[in-house]
């Protein structure tokens, strides 16, 4: 086999999965910062909707570790989730936070799911 053709695969498997942690980490530092808060006082009504299918793309990103295909199907789903919550409590207006949010875990879960 190719070395070229054989690292490839490699290559797009661990930079998806670096996307996804470092998504995930910014994520849940600035969800510890700001968005518990927002919860204990009761501001944000729509943030444990939002919190809950962000913790389901973070659950994907590190089974991937274990089980990529269970762990890409929830990083996509979980990442899609939340551009349709985001666009669903903001409208368009929400893009920029559409793909901030979401295009991490869209793009690490498709890329799981096509390199074998």
């Amino acid at each position: 086999m190719n070395d070229k053709t054989s690292s490839l695969p490699t290559f797009l498997h661990w930079f998806s999965w670096t996307i996804s942690v470092i998504a995930s980490v910014f994520f849940l530092v600035d969800t510890i910062k700001g968005g518990i808060p927002y919860l204990l006082v009761g501001k944000e009504k729509y943030a444990i909707v939002f919190l809950s299918f962000l913790f389901v793309a973070i659950a994907g990103c590190l089974l991937t570790f274990f089980k990529r295909k269970a762990g890409a199907i929830m990083m996509l789903l979980g990442g899609l989730i939340l551009v349709i919550v985001l666009y669903l409590l903001g409208g368009s207006a929400q893009f920029g936070m559409m793909v901030i949010y979401g295009l991490p875990y869209i793009f690490s879960g498709a890329v799981f799911l096509a390199v074998k």
